[in-house]
């Protein structure tokens, strides 16, 4: 499997799991992307970057380097861990205005939206909202 951090990673995701036959497929390919995401040091792990509306306990950090956002996530949940491995990816290296703008059709497009139970649900819209409100601090005024 190629880095979650590859050049059109929406597109990737979308064609990497399309062809999987079930949802424990899928499942799995989620927790790979999750295992490859960067850890937050715990010192990093701050109520700041913590993300309330998730069952699981997850955190994001971002800054912005030369107009891009670098993002770093974590969660102490594997599924959940590899879902925001997948919205971290679609995003990183991205523009503000660009993230600020994402649809994230790349989860509709693979069904993971209507696969989740209704926590994982809940906490995958707070990931792409929080990543959104990240985007939208750092828009030019």
């Amino acid at each position: 499997m190629t880095t979650p951090r590859s050049r059109n990673p929406a597109s990737r995701f979308v064609a990497e799991m399309r062809p999987l036959n079930d949802w424990l497929e899928k499942y799995e390919y989620l927790i790979q992307l999750g295992d490859e995401l960067p850890r937050i040091p715990e010192a990093e792990r701050t109520s700041e970057r913590a993300i309330s509306g998730c069952q699981s306990q997850v955190w994001v950090a971002v800054e912005l380097r030369d107009g891009r956002m670098r993002f770093l996530g974590d969660c102490d949940a594997k599924i959940t861990r590899g879902i925001l491995a997948l919205v971290l990816a679609v995003v990183e290296g991205r523009t503000p205005q660009e993230v600020a703008a994402e649809d994230f059709d790349c989860i509709r497009e693979i069904g993971l939206s209507t696969q989740l139970s209704p926590s994982r649900a809940n906490g995958l819209a707070s990931i792409i909202q929080r990543v959104r409100r990240l985007a939208e601090a750092h828009l030019p005024h």
